[in-house]
């Protein structure tokens, strides 16, 4: 899971003139809800390397536990469920919520 973000990170990065070197200066931007919480209580203010933040994100939340919990999550999602879900949202925002999860 945060193998995918990192590719796009890496992508916007690349995008935006940011070199590798410089990645943990925008390493939070790729992060969103319990993982930028988790950035800004253990990580913020550390002067890691990227490498650092990304290993210490990766193993606090990529656990086997976590993995059984995304694909038991991800087996319940139905396309029809999120359209039943989200009833103001047309079909086309309706299957990008599914392909963002």
């Amino acid at each position: 899971m945060l193998g995918a973000k990192l590719q796009v990170f890496q992508d916007c990065c690349n995008k935006v003139g940011i070199q590798r070197h410089q990645y943990h200066h925008a390493f939070s931007v790729m992060l969103k809800g319990r993982a930028a919480a988790f950035y800004h209580d253990h990580i913020a203010g550390k002067r890691y390397d990227f490498d650092t933040m990304f290993r210490l994100t990766r193993t606090h939340f990529e656990t086997d536990e976590n993995r059984q919990l995304y694909m038991s999550e991800w087996r319940e999602i139905t396309f029809q469920r999120v359209i039943n879900s989200n009833p103001t949202k047309s079909r086309l925002e309706c299957l990008h919520t599914v392909a963002i999860r």
